[in-house]
This record gives C-alpha cells, structure tokens and sequence, in this order.
C-alpha cells in the first residue's frame, strides 16, 4: 500500500468516519473462512492513533514452508517507520519487536508451532542488573503467556500489572465506516468477563482494499493492515508495543493454520494414488 495514501485516508476516516476503497479482490480472506467469527453490537470505539503493518502473510496456494518475510515494518499514518519486528531465521516463529525512534528492542516473543504450545512475550526493556539477568529466562522473569482453546481463535492474555485482555475475530459493527465485513478485534476484560460482550474494545485490525499492504488480497493469510488503537481504553495495563506484538502474534497464527490446511491437501493428494 501507497503510504502517503494511508496518512491521507487515516485523517479523511477521522473527518467523516467513512473508509474509502483503494483495490478490489475476490478470494475471501481467511478471516471469514477458516472458522465462524462472533457476531458483535455497535460499539463506542473511537481510535485516537492508526498504525499501518506491512505484513504481507502467504497465499492461498504454495507449499506448506514457513513465511519468507523475515522483516516486518510498522508504520505511523504519515508513512515513517514506527517499529520493526524481526526474526533471524526463516524456520524460527521467534520475533524481536523495535522502537526505531528509539533503536531499542521492546519485547521478545518465543513463537512454537503445534497445539498445547502457548507462546510467550518478554519485555527486553531492562533498567537495573537484576533486570538483565531475568532477560534469559531467569526465575523472575517478567513474561506474558497468550493462551486459547484448541477449537477457537480467540486468544487471552495476562499483562504484569493484572489486566486481562482478549484478542478475537468479530463481524464488522459498522461495514460503511471500516469498509470490510470482519475485525480482529483487541478487548479488555473487565471484571472477569470472558463473554462475546465482556469486554471493551481497546484496538481493531482492518483489512480492506486500502488498508491491505499491497501485493496481498483477501485470500492472504497473515496480512496486515490498519492497526487502530484507542487510547483512552488502554489504560495502565497495556502499551502499545504489547498492542502491536499480540496483532503480530495474531497474524503468525493466521499463517500456521493455513500452513495446516495446506499440509492437509498436500496429504489428501499424495495418498490419493494415480
């Protein structure tokens, strides 16, 4: 995607609250394909930032190999780099979230393909020695696990200081303003609510022909799009570098269950015989 044209949308979005169309596509996404998402009311969401990932996730068709994109770059609106997350090895789900303006890397997520395997995020921010010493894993460790059912997408997580948070796929509350049919929606559980309507929306990722990184379409599985957060949900709980990694790690799963379904047909087809 163009991200001078992203800065421009992002202000006119906020000017009249429609989203225009930029591409057209014609493969459902796996976002409405893979598994049935829940349905949601219109809800009091009023993004106060926009983020752009450059995510450009695998295609429908391909071998089942892990993603080749060892880089992906998060954007401001105005189309200057935000933050950088990368891997070191194509074989390796394992990622290391950067500041640029910084230069500092944030948080550390261990990524493990396979069911039961929960994945883990640590931040790498460290003040003090003891801080250092816990960053390889020592026993007080600060971590961050993100767990969820076998049988669902939706994905939980606990921060450090008790906030419990939820990230699930809903249809779209308002298809005119987002310009799709399906969110992944973040939510902030409150008061141990883990119902449809438990919590408060904190951010959403959207993916329609403008916001979609280009080269991608709606059959692409783990792509990016317009990352938009509402800062006054948040709260103390959560930064917006947790926010940013939690969608990656959301999209790195979309990529692992398309990876499975392709290891599926490629089974089916080789014991199919002549």
């Amino acid at each position: 995607m163009n991200m001078k044209a992203f800065g421009s949308s992002t202000a006119y979005e906020k000017e009249t609250g429609i989203e225009l169309r930029h591409r057209h596509s014609a493969a459902p996404s796996i976002a409405s394909t893979d598994t049935a998402v829940s349905k949601t009311a219109p809800c009091a969401f009023n993004p106060s930032r926009s983020l752009f990932i450059n995510a450009h996730g695998i295609r429908l068709v391909r071998l089942p190999l892990p993603s080749s994109e060892l880089e992906i770059t998060i954007h401001d609106a105005d189309g200057s780099i935000a933050y950088i997350s990368s891997r070191e090895k194509r074989c390796s789900g394992d990622a290391t979230l950067s500041s640029l303006k910084t230069g500092a890397p944030l948080l550390k997520t261990s990524y493990f393909f396979g069911p039961n395997r929960d994945p883990i995020i640590r931040p790498l921010v460290a003040a003090t020695a003891k801080d250092i010493e816990t960053e390889n894993g020592g026993v007080g460790a600060p971590k961050i696990r993100v767990s969820g059912k076998w049988n669902s997408r939706s994905q939980y997580f606990t921060t450090p200081g008790g906030g419990e948070f939820r990230w699930r796929y809903v249809r779209c509350d308002d298809p005119l303003r987002w310009g799709c049919k399906t969110l992944l929606v973040l939510e902030r559980l409150e008061d141990g609510k883990s119902g449809m309507a438990g919590g408060r929306r904190v951010a959403q990722l959207v993916r329609n022909e403008r916001t979609r990184p280009e080269g991608t379409s709606r059959s692409t599985a783990g792509n990016g799009g317009e990352l938009m957060v509402d800062g006054g949900v948040m709260g103390a709980e959560i930064d917006e570098a947790l926010v940013v990694a939690t969608c990656l790690l959301m999209l790195k799963k979309e990529i692992d269950r398309r990876r499975v379904v392709q290891m599926m047909v490629l089974g089916a087809m080789a014991s199919g015989g002549p």
